[in-house]
């Protein structure tokens, strides 16, 4: 009966019993490792006496807490376990994962001016400033270029024929505004340059020179070389240096390296083979030999100055007019025909032009003009010599192009008919007057070619009609064309 009573007592106790294990197979298997037998104590506990202090036992109603934390198995508190939990999403963490700010951190990512510091990077200063070192490694820009072609230097526009250039090797003609780099070489003929450098220098280079350019110095290797600087400038000639100290001076020299060196202006020094001497204004000496400084004298400074004026000064902008020419005189040989006593004769003509002044020449020719005698028995042909004497006047254009015109006294040799009765001929001269015009073109500095028309009258007699009465006289025109070449002296 007693374990009947037992047994009643203990199901109620089992199936509550079975209810928490069962809750906490779901939860952490430590608890599924307790006996149902173990717990039924504590569970009984309450139903038996209710006494709150086993159930205030905080580490028994822990326990049960432990048991009821059941929903807290489910719970976040396992998963709460703030540190735990918080520990897992510190791998998430979002202080972490939201210091995105410190892997973004749009400062550095986004520090534009770091990254786009498009100044830095572009600097438009540091690469503008290219400009500024290239214009400081410049040698000079070609102020001024000039060509001789027909014995004028006239100014370049666009190429030159006669100044090149050597750039690593390579040749190219010079032009108006072209900027010179150290290394560069220049090799005139028959023209000449001037080069302005950023900082104020100035440097002419004569015709038949070779130069070459590096920082601060040139190297004269033929010709002629004046300088004109504000500040200290080298010229080195074979195995003499000039240093200029500033000022202008003037420099010749040969392929031997010899030559001579003429202070204007300021001073130099010489350094050779004698040690080193030191010019003033004024001054000149021999280089790559013994000669001593000297005075130069005020003609050659005069000459140096006339020379530099009439090559390198600027051009002076003006309508095209007549430009000045060095000959002083022509030598022609021309071809053409001559109409003369109404008939047409071929004409050779010698002529010669010299130069009085300015752009007035004397003029002198003689020609020989010739036509079948047809109209006479006994005559193969008619001969008559025209001479003429006079001036001209002489415009020299742009390009080598002149014209001239003039007027001349003529008189005219040859035969004529004294009487109608078998026209039988005599030697006569008749005077005339006459004008001319024509065009020419220079060729060469020595060579040229010529066009001219001419025109006059001149005096003609015919025999008497009959033997009382007198010869008949009027004026006949007479007219020429030429065309030729001349020497130019």
């Amino acid at each position: 009966m007693r374990w009947l009573l037992a047994l009643f007592l203990l199901l109620p106790a089992g199936a509550s019993a079975q209810a928490v294990s069962d809750t906490l197979s779901e939860g952490s298997p430590s608890n599924d490792e307790q006996s149902p037998d173990e717990e039924s104590p504590a569970s009984e506990e309450p139903p038996a006496s209710g006494e709150a202090p086993a159930s205030d036992e905080t580490p028994a109603s822990d326990e049960t807490p432990a048991s009821d934390e059941t929903p807290a198995s489910d719970e976040t508190p396992a998963s709460d376990e703030a540190p735990a939990s918080d520990e897992t999403s510190a791998s998430d963490e979002p202080p972490a994962s939201d210091e995105t700010p410190a892997s973004d951190e749009a400062p550095a990512s986004d520090e534009a001016p770091a990254s786009d510091e498009t100044p830095a990077s572009d600097e438009a200063p540091a690469s503008d400033e290219t400009p500024a070192t290239k214009g400081s490694s410049e040698v000079g820009v070609i102020d001024l270029l000039r060509d001789r072609t027909g014995g004028t230097l006239s100014l370049v526009r666009k190429v030159s024929r006669e100044v090149e250039v050597i750039r690593v090797g390579e040749t190219f003609s010079a032009t108006p505004g072209l900027a010179l780099r150290p290394g560069d070489a220049i090799r005139t003929g028959q023209g000449v340059l001037a080069l302005q450098s950023p900082d104020g220098r100035r440097i002419e280079i004569a015709e038949r020179s070779q130069v070459r350019f590096e920082p601060g110095k040139a190297l004269l290797r033929l010709g002629t070389l004046l300088v004109e600087t504000p500040s200290q400038f080298i010229v080195q000639v074979g195995e003499s240096t000039v240093t200029s100290r500033g000022g202008v001076l003037l420099v010749r020299a040969n392929s031997k390296g010899v030559g001579v060196l003429q202070v204007l202006e300021g001073g130099a020094v010489l350094s050779d083979g004698m040690g080193n001497r030191s010019l003033g204004s004024m001054q000149t000496t021999e280089i790559g030999g013994n000669q001593q400084i000297q005075d130069l004298p005020p003609t050659s400074r005069d000459t140096i100055v006339a020379e530099r004026e009439a090559r390198f000064s600027p051009p002076v902008e003006q309508p095209r007019g007549t430009v000045a020419s060095t000959d002083r005189a022509h030598i022609i040989v021309a071809g053409g025909l001559t109409r003369l006593d109404r008939d047409d004769f071929g004409a050779i003509d010698i002529s010669t032009r010299v130069r009085i002044a300015g752009p007035a020449w004397a003029h002198a020719a003689v020609s020989l003009i010739v036509r079948p005698a047809d109209e006479l028995a006994g005559y193969d042909m008619v001969l008559a010599l025209p001479t003429r004497f006079g001036v001209r006047f002489m415009a020299e254009l742009p390009r080598s192009v002149f014209i001239e015109g003039g007027a001349d006294f003529s008189l005219l040799f040859g035969e004529r008919c004294t009487s109608l009765d078998g026209c039988p001929r005599s030697f006569s001269v008749e005077p005339g007057g006459w004008l001319s015009v024509g065009v020419g073109l220079y060729i060469h500095k020595r060579v040229g070619i010529q066009i001219e028309l001419g025109g006059g009258l001149h005096r003609r007699r015919l025999p008497p009609a009959s033997t009382t009465g007198s010869e008949i006289i009027f004026p006949e025109l007479q007219a020429q064309g030429l065309i030729g070449i001349f020497v130019r002296i």
